[in-house]
C-alpha cells in the first residue's frame, strides 16, 4: 500500500492508489482535506459527485462537524449518525443523516496536525453498518493512520515539487528514484 502511494507521480495516481487501499480494507470512500491556504483548500476525495454537490448546496462546508473536530484534535476519531450526542444541534444531526443517505454512514478521521504550515485530515468512510465499520477500524486503524500520514507527506511533496540539496534542486520523483537506486532497487522500480 505504501509503495503504491509513494510511487504515484501525480494527484490522479494518488487517488487511484488510495481508492484501491480503502477498498481492500473494506472502506468504500475517503476524503483528504488540506488547509495550507484558507482561501484555496485542497480536497482529494472519491465521494460521489451527488454528495459533493449536496454538501456545497446545503452549506455544510461552513460547519462540517468532522472538519471542525479534526482542526481541534490530533487524535483520530470515529463518526456517524449514532455518534451524535442528543444535545447536538439539529443541523449536525441532519448532516450525518443526509451523509448516510449518500452512502457515507460511518467514518474514521486521522488529523495530520500542523506540518509544513498545513493543517490536514484524512477520512476513510463506509456505507456499512456500525458493527462492520468498528470491526474494520479495530483491525486496520494503525495501518490507516500510517497510510494517512504517508499520503499527506506525498501530497505536500507534490505541492512543493523542488527540493534543494547542496545547491541542486531535485523534483520529488527524482529523489524517489535516487533513494530507490541507493537501496539497490532495480531500474524497473525507479523508472
Amino acid at each position: 500500500y505504501l509503495d503504491s502511494i509513494q510511487i504515484a507521480g501525480n494527484v490522479e495516481q494518488l487517488c487511484n492508489a488510495l481508492t484501491a487501499v480503502a477498498s481492500d480494507l473494506g472502506l468504500n470512500c475517503y476524503a483528504y482535506l488540506a488547509l495550507a491556504d484558507a482561501a484555496n483548500p485542497l480536497l482529494i476525495s472519491n465521494y460521489s459527485p451527488a454528495w459533493k454537490a449536496h454538501y456545497i448546496a446545503q452549506g455544510y462546508h461552513h460547519f462540517d462537524p468532522v472538519i471542525r473536530k479534526s482542526l481541534r484534535s490530533a487524535i483520530p476519531f470515529g463518526w456517524g449518525p449514532d455518534f451524535v450526542k442528543p444535545n447536538s444541534p439539529p443541523a449536525v444531526r441532519r448532516f450525518f443523516s443526509e451523509a448516510a443517505d449518500f452512502g457515507i454512514c460511518y467514518g474514521h478521521t486521522f488529523p495530520s496536525g500542523p506540518w509544513r504550515s498545513c493543517q490536514a485530515a484524512m477520512t476513510f468512510a463506509t456505507d456499512r453498518r456500525r458493527r462492520d465499520y468498528q470491526s474494520c477500524i479495530r483491525r486496520h486503524a494503525e495501518a490507516l493512520q500510517i497510510i494517512s500520514l504517508i499520503f499527506h507527506a506525498e501530497v505536500q511533496s507534490m505541492r512543493d515539487p523542488s527540493i534543494p540539496i547542496e545547491g541542486v534542486s531535485f523534483s520529488r520523483r527524482q529523489l524517489q528514484c535516487l533513494e530507490g537506486a541507493a537501496r539497490g532497487k532495480s531500474v524497473g522500480y525507479v523508472s
